[in-house]
């Protein structure tokens, strides 16, 4: 938790609409005032600003969210008045926001208000009235936190204060997973320094009577990343804040030599106590090829915001525009989707297909010129690139060679996933070895020399497996694992055991298409990472452009539903844009940008898709893949059944274990098992509920 500054009179226009108003006034003078509370409050400005208010973080934990809800500070519950208040609603994700639940303790019960003030004035968090109360519970636009808050080196947090105390009682900030996490931070940060400790002995050794200057060069960029990651916009800013002014019992006190914890000392001394005592300027004379660098010390933020396609293939004239987090194409075969991954990987690798068959025919209308422009972000600045198609479709760059040349350093791959055929043995230009598989060649890393030699860094199977159990854990609910053993070097492969055979290894050529498949891009990802300079420690530092053709090819289904959320949460900073034919993935991707391309008259457009919560997948693929019936009609009829059902145990009136539930959903699952599959993970989804209920 952070403190957050928050204009009370900066009010989001739905919240002032003469709508919201008449609701207010409802509250006011109802009896019963539970028939009034409405969502008018978590409309989309209202939301929006907080979210950039709160820098997308939880306003308790601090976690970086993407399913955000909004919180009311003092529950509607008990100040139902308040429900539309400004002041009163902050931003929080669905766990912080679950356990606090209607929870308000104040010091002295007699003070507590509970009718509504005459004078609007004292509606507001900060007004004389409310903070009369003595709240327990920190509010973070008014509060200091730091004031009442700290952390143990285990990665608890403790209470300075009675407020603190309760803080942490009410939204649960020791949870297991915060714990985690913030242990998480402390062993990459320790691992940073154990990797600089040993090129320092290196470095002090070649280079006598350099100390100051070695440390400087060892470590600046190490603590510049950790004050970097103090700012309001990292996820977990209050804990690196705690940890660099701690840093002697967090970091030095973990490492056995003393050697070490003396050097440590003196470097954290150099730039947080003596910086300007010590004149540090001048390091030319450092030998720089010694260090071993695993960072890339300016590191370049890009995002591709659009491409815009005239006369080629299917597009006469057409924009598409992208968010910086997922993006999901849609569209029946021949729209156009596998053309525009094409295209951003082409003109931004600066390559060219290696075969005719994956690139031919590409200019629509020979009469007219070919052409598309990609606009891209590149450190807050906008480049705007344009590129024509020759008769004999090569790409050519219109413009300024400088221009050209600040994408030589963005981090671009590509994959297709249905193309992964065999492998070539002829060399592959440098630039288009990222890209290649999306053109039909098997480029992938998993079986590859710089596997091999990224896996004998010391920390390099650990990184990849706790990123596999991440990205694919998350879809088995029930448990049906599959685990990541080791790597063989002699035959090159990776080992596995899995829930059906867990006595024996077995290797990644016997496992499902499906596992495989992505195994091998999100590990050909790893490494092409890895060789860039990134600290695979921290995946959320990596920034990176990745396409995806057709991601949901061979996948199950359980995994088609969590595999976008779980490699965002993973690479924070990565742009997904990735094709797919899956209503499944569109169902998990509520949060991102779901862009669907239609055929109008004689041109493919593009519209982005708004997805309304909770949208069954029925209704997705009658909306967006132009079919009018999923199934047929008796099975949609038990399907209807199924849903009312559904509705009513939601609210209580009937029991999942109804025995007339119980013969609809017997009724179903003899269907077959895609029918299966869909009552599995709506039930999963209820028990899910329903456990957090209790809770």
């Amino acid at each position: 938790m952070i403190h957050v500054n928050k204009d009370y009179n900066d009010i989001p226009r739905s919240l002032l609409t003469k709508r919201t108003e008449k609701y207010i006034t409802e509250l006011l003078t109802s009896t019963n005032y539970k028939k009034h509370i409405l969502r008018g409050y978590k409309n989309n400005d209202v939301k929006d600003k907080l979210l950039f208010i709160y820098n997308g973080k939880c306003a308790y934990c601090e976690s970086i969210i993407e399913v955000s809800h909004i919180d009311q500070y003092r529950p509607k519950k008990k100040y139902y008045w308040l429900q539309y208040e400004w002041s009163n609603l902050l931003l929080a994700c669905p766990q912080c926001n679950i356990v606090k639940r209607d929870s308000f303790p104040i010091v002295n019960e007699n003070k507590r208000i509970i009718t509504p003030k005459f004078d609007r004035k004292e509606w507001k968090a900060n007004s004389i009235s409310l903070l009369s109360e003595e709240p327990l519970l920190l509010n973070p636009e008014i509060d200091y936190p730091e004031k009442h808050l700290s952390f143990y080196p285990d990665g608890r947090m403790f209470a300075i204060t009675e407020r603190g105390k309760s803080t942490i009682e009410i939204c649960k900030l020791n949870r297991k997973y915060l714990i985690l996490e913030r242990m998480r931070i402390i062993k990459n940060t320790i691992f940073d320094f154990t990797v600089r400790l040993n090129d320092v002995n290196k470095m002090s050794k070649i280079q006598d009577g350099q100390m100051h200057n070695i440390l400087k060069l060892a470590f600046e960029h190490i603590f510049n990343d950790l004050i970097e990651h103090t700012k309001p916009k990292f996820e977990y800013s209050f804990f690196y804040k705690i940890l660099l002014d701690k840093f002697p019992e967090f970091i030095i006190k973990q490492f056995e030599k003393n050697e070490e914890k003396k050097i440590l000392k003196t470097a954290y001394d150099l730039f947080f106590i003596k910086k300007e005592k010590n004149g540090i300027n001048n390091v030319s004379n450092i030998n720089h090829n010694v260090l071993n660098t695993n960072h890339n010390l300016i590191q370049k933020i890009f995002k591709i915001n659009s491409i815009e396609i005239k006369n080629i293939k299917c597009f006469k004239n057409t924009k598409i525009e992208f968010s910086d987090k997922n993006n999901v194409l849609l569209g029946i075969n021949g729209r156009g989707k596998t053309t525009i991954l094409q295209l951003l990987a082409l003109a931004l690798s600066q390559e060219m297909p290696l075969f005719e068959n994956e690139w031919k025919n590409v200019i629509r209308n020979h009469e007219e010129i070919a052409e598309f422009t990609i606009v891209l972000t590149i450190n807050k600045k906008k480049l705007k690139l344009s590129f024509e198609i020759t008769e004999d479709d090569k790409i050519i760059f219109r413009g300024e060679d400088k221009e050209l040349k600040k994408i030589n350093e963005i981090f671009l791959v590509a994959y297709g996933t249905g193309r992964n055929a065999e492998s070539h043995n002829f060399k592959l230009p440098n630039k288009f070895k990222n890209i290649a598989t999306l053109f039909g060649i098997n480029n992938l890393y998993y079986q590859n020399v710089d596997t091999a030699n990224y896996l004998k860094q010391g920390t390099a199977f650990s990184q990849i497996k706790e990123i596999i159990k991440k990205i694919f854990n998350k879809a088995d609910a029930i448990y049906n694992k599959v685990e990541l053993t080791r790597f063989d070097e002699s035959v090159n492969t990776f080992f596995f055991k899995s829930p059906t055979n867990p006595e024996y290894e077995i290797p990644l050529s016997a496992l499902s298409a499906g596992f495989r498949t992505t195994f091998q891009w999100v590990v050909d990802f790893i490494v092409r990472a890895w060789k860039q300079n990134y600290n695979l420690n921290k995946p959320e530092t990596i920034f990176g452009i990745v396409l995806i053709d057709e991601i949901d090819t061979h996948l199950h289904i359980k995994w088609q539903r969590t595999i976008i959320n779980s490699l965002r949460e993973e690479f924070k900073n990565v742009q997904f844009i990735i094709t797919t034919h899956s209503p499944f993935i569109v169902q998990s991707t509520i949060y991102g940008n779901i862009i669907s391309l239609s055929l109008l008259e004689d041109n493919v457009i593009a519209n982005k898709v708004e997805i309304e919560l909770g949208s069954s997948y029925e209704s997705i693929i009658k909306e967006l893949f132009d079919e009018k019936a999923t199934f047929s009609k008796e099975i949609e009829d038990d399907f209807d059944e199924f849903y009312n059902y559904l509705r009513e145990i939601r609210k209580n009136n009937k029991s999942e274990k109804d025995i007339e539930f119980k013969e609809i959903i017997s009724k179903l699952n003899k269907k077959g098992e895609e029918v299966s599959s869909i009552i599995s993970l709506e039930l999963r989804q209820l028990k899910f509920e329903q456990k957090n209920k209790k809770k």
